[in-house]
C-alpha cells in the first residue's frame, strides 16, 4: 500500500507509530499487518532529542518520515524531558505568545535532517507525519526545505501553528508548498 491510498484514520495511526521502538530493517505494517508501508531504513536520534524514524518503500519510491513528539519524564527519561520540554516546547510556546523568534536547536536539526535525507534519496517522494513536538519539528523542516519538488504531503497533528516563528522567506516557502 502507498501513502496516497491511506485513510485519515490510518494516517493518524502512522503518526502514532513514531512513538514505537523500531529496529533497522523492520517492516512497518498498518491495520494489524494488512497493509505494508515499507522498511525502517534509518532511526535518527540527535543530541537535541530530535527523534525521527525513516520508513522507505522502494517499490512505491516513497519515504515516510515519522517525527516523534514529546515524551513524559517516565517514558523518555529526565534528559529527554529537559531537552524536549525546557529547551524546545516551552521556548516555542513562549515565542508564539511574545512574538520573538528564537528557534530551538531541535527545530534547526529537523530542518537539516530533512534536507540531508532528500539529498540521500533524490528520486524519492517524502511523506511527513508528526504529532505534538513532532508536528512542530516537521513544520519547521517543511518551511526550510530546499527540495520542495520531493515533498508529497504532510500530516501533522496536535501541534501549535509555528507560522509566526518563521522568517519571511520561510513563510513564503510554507505558503507555496502547503502540503
Amino acid at each position: 500500500m502507498t501513502n496516497n491510498n491511506l485513510t485519515d484514520r490510518q494516517r493518524v495511526r502512522l503518526a502514532q507509530l513514531a512513538y514505537q521502538q523500531w529496529h533497522l530493517g523492520e517492516k512497518v505494517y498498518l491495520d494489524r499487518g494488512w497493509y505494508y508501508l515499507g522498511k525502517v531504513e534509518q532511526i535518527i536520534h540527535r543530541e537535541d532529542a530530535l527523534h525521527l524514524t525513516v520508513v522507505v518503500n522502494r517499490q512505491a519510491n516513497e519515504a515516510s518520515l515519522l517525527f516523534r513528539g514529546s515524551t513524559g519524564i517516565i517514558s523518555g527519561g529526565r534528559d529527554n524531558w529537559v531537552k524536549q520540554w525546557l529547551r524546545t516546547n516551552f521556548p516555542v510556546g513562549s515565542d508564539i505568545i511574545t512574538g520573538e523568534r528564537d528557534i530551538p536547536d531541535q527545530l534547526l536539526s529537523a530542518s537539516k535532517v530533512l534536507n540531508e535525507l532528500m539529498q540521500e534519496y533524490p528520486t524519492t517522494k517524502f511523506w511527513l507525519y508528526g504529532h505534538s513536538l513532532g508536528s512542530i519539528n516537521a513544520q519547521y523542516a517543511l518551511a526550510d526545505c530546499r527540495f520542495p519538488q520531493q515533498l508529497a504531503q504532510s500530516f501533522l497533528y496536535e501541534g501549535p501553528n509555528i507560522y509566526w516563528l518563521l522568517s519571511a522567506e520561510q513563510r513564503k516557502r510554507a505558503l507555496q508548498i502547503r502540503c
